[in-house]
C-alpha cells in the first residue's frame, strides 16, 4: 500500500521536476515568472506579516549546508536558558536533508523560495546568513540582518573589483546592521563600501566565530583518516580553486624533487582530462568534458575517472583525503599552498606556512596579485609565488619550520559566543505590528473576533498536521505488517513449488541446485587481484555489483552475479546489462530502479526490517542488512544448498576512501558521494562525515556477518574467510591456496 503510494509519489515529483525543467529551458520568461512570483510574496508578506522579536532566522552557504558562524551562533543559542523563549528557523535548499533539525520543538526547517520559506523570512526579527541575499527577499527596516562576510567573501573584501561576486553582496552590504570581520584591511574596506551606500551606523563584530572555532579542535580531538604518512615527511596541503591546472609536467617536476621528502594533500579531488600535448584541464561539469573530450578528438582518454588515476596512481605519495573538515586539514598539515585569500589568512592564524599561488587573473574563484600585495602589507611572513614556481618555493620552505599547533593559545569560544551573541540578539519578548494588524488593533471588536477565528484556523491546521503524520506512520506500520503477512503466506506455497509468476518459477529452480557442494563469494576489496581470480576459474562463484571492470584483465567470469545496489542500478544499469551475462539476482526494488533490465535477471522479494536477520524461507523474503550485499549472497548460497562458502576480496575497510575497491576507476567520486548522503539521510544526521559512514557501514556489515554465522552453524553451513588480509574476522580464515589446492581442506 504504502510502497505503491510512495512510487507514484515518486513518479509525480520526477514528472513535475521534469516539466519545470522544459518549461525553464524552452519557454521563454518562464523564469522571470517565477523569480516575480517569488517577489509578490516578498512585498506581500513584508506588508502583511508582523515581526516576531522572538524568532531567528538562519541560512548557511545560501542554504547548502548546516555549518558556519550560524550553526556556531544556533548552538549556542539552543542551549543557553536565556534564549528559552526564542523559536530558531533554518532556510536550507531542501528540507528533507535536515529533518534532524525539526527534532528540537523550538527548531523548524523550510526550503529556500518556497512560499513559506519567503513568509518566514520576512517574519524573523535577527537574520543570521554567511552568505549572498536572495533577489526576491525584502529586508525590513526592524529586521536586524547580521552578516558574516570573512568566511566565504573574505578574497573579494581585499579588491572592490573581485568579480561577480561583489554584485551578488552589493544588497548585504546596503542591509547589514551587524558585520563579523577579524582582519583590520576587511574592517576598513567594509566600512568603505557601506559608506557608499549611506550606512554609516554598520556595527563590526571583531572576532570571527568559524575560524575561532576552527582553531579550537586540539590536535587529535578529531579522528583522522587512517593514512599510511611516514612522520618523517613534509605534509603539504593543495588547496588550490577548482579550475586550477594540474598538469603531468608540474607533478613529474615534484615528484622528482620531492618524492622522499613530501606527502602531499589534495583538498578537493581535481579532475584531469589529457590532451597528446599533455596539457591539463580542471573540469566541474561532465558537459563541460565531453565538450573537451570532443575538441581532443585524438586522445586515447574519454574517461575523467579512469585518467584521474593514470595519472594518480603513479604517485603514491598524493593523497585525497575527502570529505575531512577544512580545520582539520590545515592542522594535519605543516605548509598549505592556496589562491585564495580568506584560507591564506586562516593558516597563517593556526602556525602554518603559507604559500600564495596566482597569476594574473588565476581563476574566478582566485584574487589578482593586487589583493594579496595588500595581505603581504600585513602579514610579510606570506610569500608570493607564480603558479610556475611553485616547486621551487617548495624548496624554500625545506628549511622553515613552523609555528606548530603546539605554540598557538587556543581560544575558549563559549565565552566569546556569548558576548557575540548578546551584541545584538535582545531577549526580550515581544512581537512588532505589521500596518494591517496597527490598524486592526483600532478597532477592538473587530479585532477581537478576528483573532477568535484566527485561533481556530490555527488550532485546526494543527490538528490536520497531527493527523495527517499519525496517519502515515499508521499506514507505514500496517503496510509493512501486510507486506510481512502477504510474503509469508504466499511464500509458504512457493516453497513448495506453486508459483504463479515466471520469476518465482525461476527462482524456485535453484533451491538446492548445489546441494552439499562449495562455492566462492568474490567482494570488491582493494585484496582482490586477478591472480586469485584465477584460481578459482573452475569453481561455482558469485560476482557483485561493479566486480566486471576487472574483467578486462582476467579470463575469470562468474557463475552467478548479485546487485542490490539502488545507486548502481540507477546509475549504472546499462553498463550492468552489457557486461553481465550470467544470472543476475537482486530483489525487487533494486530491480523498479533499473533502466535497462540485465537479460537474465531473477529477483527475491525483500522485506525492509530492522535489525537485521535471516529469513527461514528464501523464497518468501529476505530481509536486506543495509550495508553490503555479501549478505544476500550468502544467503543466497544457503539456498542454493551449499555447505562450503569462502569469502575472497572480503575486506570489511572503508569503500569510501581512496583505493577502497579491486579495480581501478571502479566508482565515480559523485557516487561515493552519493552514497554518503544516502547514509545522512537514513541516520537523519547530514553532519556525519564520510568516516563517520565507513564506520556506520563497518559496524552493520560486522553485526550482520554474525547472525549469519550463527544460522549457518545451526545449519550446519561452514563459511570460512579466504580474504587476504583485510579487517573481516567473524569467520574463520582459511588460506586461498591451500583451498583451492585441496578441495576437502575445511
Amino acid at each position: 500500500m504504502i510502497r505503491q503510494y510512495n512510487k507514484a509519489k515518486r513518479k509525480i515529483r520526477r514528472g513535475k521536476k521534469k516539466i519545470r525543467k522544459f518549461l525553464k529551458k524552452y519557454i521563454p520568461g518562464y523564469r522571470q515568472l517565477l523569480m516575480l512570483r517569488k517577489k509578490w510574496w516578498g512585498i506581500r508578506f513584508a506588508y502583511f506579516e508582523s515581526i516576531d522579536e522572538n524568532l531567528v532566522l538562519f541560512r548557511a552557504q545560501s542554504g547548502r549546508r548546516y555549518s558556519g558562524t550560524p550553526k556556531l551562533i544556533y548552538e549556542y543559542m539552543l542551549t543557553d536558558p536565556a534564549y528559552q523563549n526564542f523559536k530558531f528557523v533554518w532556510l536550507v535548499n531542501n528540507k528533507n536533508d535536515f529533518k534532524f533539525l525539526n527534532d528540537n520543538d523550538r527548531t523548524r526547517a523550510y526550503s529556500v523560495g518556497t512560499k513559506k520559506g519567503v513568509r518566514i523570512f520576512e517574519k524573523a526579527h535577527y537574520l543570521i546568513l554567511n552568505q549572498d541575499l536572495r533577489e526576491y527577499e525584502k529586508i525590513r527596516e526592524k529586521q536586524i540582518l547580521i552578516f558574516d562576510p570573512e568566511e566565504y567573501y573574505g578574497s573579494a573584501l581585499y579588491l572592490k573589483e573581485a568579480g561577480d561576486e561583489w554584485i551578488k553582496t552589493k544588497k548585504v552590504f546596503k542591509y547589514a546592521k551587524y558585520m563579523f570581520a577579524s582582519n583590520p584591511v576587511m574592517q576598513e574596506q567594509i566600512k568603505k563600501i557601506c559608506g557608499e551606500y549611506g550606512k554609516h551606523d554598520v556595527k563590526i563584530i571583531e572576532e570571527s566565530l568559524y575560524m575561532m572555532d576552527m582553531m579550537n579542535v586540539q590536535p587529535g580531538e578529531r579522528k583522522y583518516r587512517n593514512f599510511d604518512i611516514p612522520e618523517e615527511r613534509k605534509k603539504v596541503l593543495l588547496s588550490l580553486s577548482e579550475k586550477f591546472k594540474v598538469t603531468p609536467q608540474f607533478l613529474d617536476e615534484i615528484k622528482s624533487k620531492y618524492e622522499h621528502d613530501i606527502v602531499f594533500l589534495i583538498r578537493k579531488k581535481p579532475q584531469v582530462v589529457l590532451n597528446l600535448n599533455g596539457e591539463g584541464y580542471q573540469i566541474d561539469r561532465q558537459e563541460e568534458i565531453d565538450s573537451v573530450v570532443e575538441q581532443e578528438a585524438e586522445t586515447n582518454i574519454e574517461n575523467t575517472e579512469e585518467c584521474y588515476d593514470e595519472i594518480f596512481e603513479s604517485l603514491p605519495y598524493l593523497l585525497c583525503p575527502a570529505q575531512i573538515t577544512r580545520g582539520e586539514l590545515f592542522q594535519l598539515s605543516d605548509i598549505i599552498i592556496t589562491d585564495k585569500c580568506n584560507e591564506a589568512l586562516e593558516a597563517e592564524k593556526l602556525g602554518k606556512n603559507v604559500l600564495c599561488i596566482t597569476g594574473t587573473k588565476l581563476t574566478e574563484e582566485g584574487i589578482e596579485q593586487q589583493a594579496f600585495r595588500m595581505i603581504q602589507n600585513q602579514y610579510p611572513a606570506f610569500r608570493l609565488y607564480d603558479e610556475t614556481d611553485l616547486a621551487s618555493a617548495l624548496n624554500e620552505n625545506q628549511t622553515s619550520v613552523p609555528k606548530g599547533i603546539a605554540d598557538i593559545v587556543y581560544p575558549n569560544i563559549q565565552p566569546v559566543r556569548k558576548n557575540i551573541i548578546e551584541q545584538f540578539v535582545d531577549p526580550t519578548l515581544g512581537s512588532t505590528d505589521s500596518a494591517l494588524k496597527a490598524y486592526l488593533r483600532s478597532k477592538p471588536a473587530l479585532f477581537s473576533r478576528l483573532k477568535k477565528v484566527n485561533q481556530f484556523n490555527y488550532r485546526l491546521k494543527a490538528a490536520r498536521k497531527k493527523l495527517i503524520i499519525g496517519t502515515k506512520e499508521l499506514l507505514k506500520n500496517a503496510d509493512l505488517k501486510l507486506l510481512y503477512v502477504y510474503y509469508t503466506f504466499t511464500g509458504y506455497f512457493r516453497g513448495k513449488g506453486i508459483n504463479f509468476s515466471a520469476n518465482a518459477k525461476e527462482l524456485y529452480t535453484y533451491k538446492n541446485k548445489h546441494q552439499g557442494e562449495r562455492c566462492f563469494l568474490v567482494g570488491n576489496g582493494p585484496s582482490l587481484n586477478t591472480h586469485d581470480l584465477e584460481l578459482i576459474q573452475n569453481e561455482v562463484t558469485f560476482g557483485c555489483n561493479r566486480v566486471y571492470k576487472m574483467f578486462p584483465d582476467t579470463t575469470w567470469r562468474p557463475t552467478y552475479f548479485c546487485m542490490i545496489d539502488a545507486l548502481i542500478a540507477k546509475y549504472s544499469s546499462e553498463e550492468l546489462a552489457e557486461n553481465v551475462t550470467c544470472p543476475l539476482f537482486t530483489n525487487i526494488n533494486t530491480r523498479d530502479l533499473m533502466k535497462v533490465l540485465p537479460k537474465h535477471l531473477i529477483f527475491a522479494r525483500n522485506l525492509g526490517e530492522k535489525p537485521y536477520r535471516v529469513s527461514d524461507n528464501f523464497e518468501a523474503y529476505y530481509v536486506p542488512s543495509g550495508a553490503t550485499v555479501m549478505t544476500f549472497m550468502i544467503e543466497l548460497a544457503m539456498y542454493m544448498g551449499f555447505k562450503e562458502i569462502y569469502l575472497i576480496g572480503v575486506d570489511c575497510t572503508s569503500s569510501l576512501a581512496a583505493g577502497g575497491h579491486c579495480a581501478k576507476g571502479y566508482v565515480n567520486p559523485e557516487l561515493i558521494q552519493k552514497d554518503i548522503e544516502r547514509v545522512r539521510k537514513r541516520l537523519n544526521d547530514p553532519t556525519l562525515t564520510a568516516e563517520q559512514v565507513a564506520a556506520y557501514y563497518f559496524d552493520q556489515s560486522t553485526f550482520s556477518y554474525k547472525v549469519l554465522r550463527e544460522y549457518a552453524d545451526k545449519k550446519d553451513i561452514h563459511i570460512y574467510n579466504a580474504t587476504r588480509g583485510g579487517m573481516l574476522e567473524v569467520y574463520e580464515r582459511k588460506n586461498l591456496d591451500e583451498v583451492v589446492g585441496n578441495k576437502n581442506v575445511r
